[in-house]
């Protein structure tokens, strides 16, 4: 599954990197409204195949934020995000990039 359905946006951004942190990922609200989500390859518990709504759901509500000039929306965008990603199936796969 595409993110992007599940977001409601035409872009966003979503990578697989290692990060030098030990959470799963992290999920903000850019300062130009666009919404990036890294997952750290770097965690145990990363495996490519498994990345799931369920995945995203978590960094959503654990590991989000947003730059300072787009703190008026992002509270109720991410609400709004949340409820559609608990809508779908928890265990469906989303498509990551290929690289």
């Amino acid at each position: 599954m595409k993110l992007e359905t599940l977001f409601h946006v035409k872009t966003l951004m979503l990578d697989v990197v290692p990060l030098t942190i030990q959470e799963p990922g992290i999920a903000y609200l850019n300062d130009i409204h666009l919404w990036v989500i890294t997952l750290n390859s770097n965690c145990q518990s990363f495996d490519r195949a498994q990345v799931t709504v369920e995945t995203i759901i978590d960094l959503m509500e654990h590991h989000c934020s947003c730059y300072q000039n787009q703190e008026a929306v992002f509270e109720k965008e991410r609400r709004e995000i949340l409820e559609r990603l608990r809508q779908a199936d928890a265990q469906e796969r989303i498509e990551l990039p290929l690289h």
